[in-house]
């Protein structure tokens, strides 16, 4: 982390990486000293207990969003406690997803579309993946607040999905489609997906050490050039599996239950 001299703190994406036997940690310094090697310490839970929580400032339970396999990452200095968070959506029973959006759900990472449906194969916007992401990321790392200097042009700063979208814009996490749209209603592609979740674990410090230099997928020409490495990436951990024929479908859309279990598989890599 770079710490400015009025105080600001900034995340700087990282790379561990082995060079001639020995370990680095790679970033690419902006601005001069100081830095600040921040380590990630995951905790643990114990499952049979329910999901882990702490309590905000004003008394609300926070769900932990990276917890899985009994280890969890949360803010520091708060106090975690565990309980059990299972909802009752009357449309997931037998689905192909459900033990995923169960998980997403009981961390509230995802919320239903009323008290008793989740609407799983309806289909995940560029907002709405954005918005998984940011809360995912607040429910670990701290509250993310609106920007002062909104991003894009087509985007409503006031909607539920405002403060997420200039956050993942200002961590370089998004790009928008240039000239200041961003499409926040477009269904997101698996692509798009991809690209973003690339970044996110970059951002995070998540990146594998070890990537996959090739592409497998059958149909790998088709994969844009700016979403390869993305592509590389979800093959390496397996966080978006190939379609049927080893496809990876680079512009198919993605349901609401294909992004809980995309997602869930993001947290437990990270955890790893």
């Amino acid at each position: 982390m770079h710490i400015s001299e009025s105080g600001v703190v900034t995340v700087i994406p990282s790379r561990l990486e082995q060079k001639d036997g020995t370990w680095h940690i790679t970033f690419e310094a902006t601005e001069f000293s100081p830095y600040a090697l921040v380590v990630r310490n995951s905790r643990s839970y114990d499952e049979s207990e329910g999901v882990p929580y702490y309590l905000d400032e004003k008394g609300n339970m926070v769900f932990i969003g990276f917890a899985a396999n009994g280890k969890y990452i949360a803010p520091e200095g708060v106090i975690v406690y565990t309980v059990q968070n299972k909802k009752d959506f009357t449309d997931i029973s037998g689905h192909w997803a459900q033990s995923y959006i169960d998980f997403v759900t009981e961390r509230e990472i995802f919320l239903g579309t009323s008290r008793n449906t989740f609407a799983p194969d309806e289909a995940m916007t560029r907002a709405m993946f954005v918005t998984v992401i940011g809360r995912l990321y607040e429910r670990s790392y701290g509250e993310i607040t609106p920007s002062a200097n909104p991003t894009f042009n087509d985007c409503d700063y006031s909607a539920w999905y405002g403060k997420y979208v200039d956050w993942a814009a200002e961590n370089n996490i998004i790009k928008g489609y240039g000239n200041g749209l961003f499409g926040p209603d477009d269904p997101v592609t698996r692509e798009q997906m991809a690209v973003i979740l690339h970044r996110f674990a970059s951002f995070l410090g998540m990146l594998p050490i070890d990537m996959d230099d090739t592409l497998r997928y059958a149909d790998a020409d088709s994969i844009a050039g700016y979403a390869r490495e993305a592509a590389l990436y979800c093959q390496a951990t397996g966080i978006i599996g190939g379609r049927p024929g080893g496809i990876f479908a680079p512009k198919d859309t993605a349901t609401r239950a294909d992004v809980a279990t995309i997602i869930k598989r993001f947290i437990e890599v990270g955890l790893r």
